[in-house]
């Protein structure tokens, strides 16, 4: 079985192109505390360009509109690029001293993934080493974020914060592709489990409204369902808060919760006023185009942390208005599969939802177009089921061998 699998999958070119892209995205996630994804990402942009010229189409452009919002952005990211040329910037701190190609490269791995999957999903229908992938991946973000927890923990002994469960958080859209709903619900509580030892107040508040989503897809909106989904989580949960009770890491997430407005958001909104303050002394063309990528973390030393005022002082006001176009781009899509006719592509709205329901809290509370060690899960899964929207849209033509297209016939 496992060699049929192997010689059905892996001996194909295209495949090959798909097991190094991933690998890359493991290299650039999980080794990105020593500097790890800038020479990544210039891995992954010739591995990606060789790709494109053997298998991309330009007619894939225009098949979605996430895909014309996602360009429209790169552009402008390219654009606003053209500041650091011409004076030396700070290298320090996240720039791990990276050069200016890879930096380039690094700014544009979103795009770099999402058109990957996509155009792979397009010419291979078939998913099941992306699924496979997404699994392998889940474990062991959920193994490197315990292994972070016991670091910090029993080696420092301290409890600080970690950024370690983004990684299985961010498989969860991947993983709902296929999985059941009492599967989708473990799946959640056990990214719970890793946010509480990571003490992230955003991973709560975002699985939380993953979960309160799901339920009511799952129940289909009717009255009984929804009584029994809600009644199976609240008992999956209330089990696990009971084993927690008086647990050290559970008191210490909830002191951060209640601190919330004391520390405005860990310095969030302290960022995001002398961002819109300081663009208002800028001049014309900063305030239309941005300071460039990372820009704010090469002049003041510390990240943005929220994705309005990032995009603001990245991109200017052209990027936050496509920005905010994105969104309605992306909530149109949501509703275009809930009432699509074709149940093939409405069965992707519950992975669909909780990806844009991480996107909508990460607005506020990340850079989800900066960090993309943390969340290029994300743009492989939107590339992955834009592609299989697109299939199911626009047709798939699978280039078998002669003999086997005769067999076919």
């Amino acid at each position: 079985m496992f060699k049929y699998f192997c010689r059905l999958h892996l001996s194909r070119p295209i495949n090959l192109f798909l097991i190094i892209e991933s690998l890359l995205v493991v290299w650039l996630s999980f080794l990105h505390a020593s500097g790890a994804m800038f020479p990544a990402a210039v891995c992954m942009t010739i591995n990606a360009l060789l790709f494109f010229i053997i298998y991309g189409k330009s007619g894939y452009i225009i098949e979605s509109p996430v895909t014309k919002i996602f360009c429209a952005m790169a552009l402008l990211s390219v654009l606003s690029f053209s500041n650091y040329w011409g004076y030396s910037r700070f290298t320090g701190g996240l720039f791990f001293g990276c050069s200016d190609l890879q930096l380039f490269c690094y700014s544009l791995v979103w795009l770099n993934l999402y058109l990957f999957y996509y155009v792979y999903t397009r010419q291979h229908r078939d998913i099941k080493l992306i699924y496979i992938f997404a699994i392998l991946f889940f474990i062991f973000g959920v193994i490197n974020n315990f292994r972070a927890y016991t670091y910090f923990r029993v080696v420092n002994s301290s409890m600080v914060q970690h950024h370690y469960y983004y990684f299985p958080l961010m498989c969860l859209p991947l993983l709902f592709l296929k999985a059941k709903p009492i599967m989708k619900y473990l799946l959640i509580l056990i990214v719970v489990l890793c946010t509480v030892f990571a003490f992230k107040r955003t991973g709560i508040f975002v699985s939380a409204a993953i979960l309160m989503t799901n339920i009511v897809i799952d129940a289909r909106f009717k009255f009984k369902r929804l009584i029994v989904y809600s009644l199976i989580c609240v008992g999956i949960f209330a089990t696990a808060y009971s084993l927690m009770e008086n647990n050290e890491n559970l008191i210490r997430l909830e002191q951060r919760m209640n601190n919330i407005s004391e520390d405005k958001g860990s310095g969030r909104l302290t960022n995001l006023e002398g961002v819109f303050a300081e663009m208002e002394r800028a001049s014309i063309e900063t305030q239309l185009i941005g300071n460039g990528f990372m820009s704010f973390m090469a002049k003041y030393r510390r990240m943005v942390d929220n994705e309005i005022g990032s995009m603001l002082y990245y991109f200017g006001w052209v990027g936050l208005v496509i920005y905010g176009i994105m969104h309605v781009v992306l909530l149109k899509r949501i509703l275009f599969i809930a009432k699509h006719p074709n149940p093939e592509i409405r069965r992707f709205l519950s992975s669909y939802v909780s990806f844009y329901v991480v996107v909508a809290i990460y607005t506020m509370a990340g850079e989800f177009f900066t960090y993309h060690y943390l969340f290029c899960m994300f743009f492989v899964y939107v590339g992955t089921v834009e592609g299989l929207i697109s299939n199911k849209r626009y047709g798939f033509i699978n280039k078998l061998p002669i003999k086997q297209v005769n067999r076919a016939a």
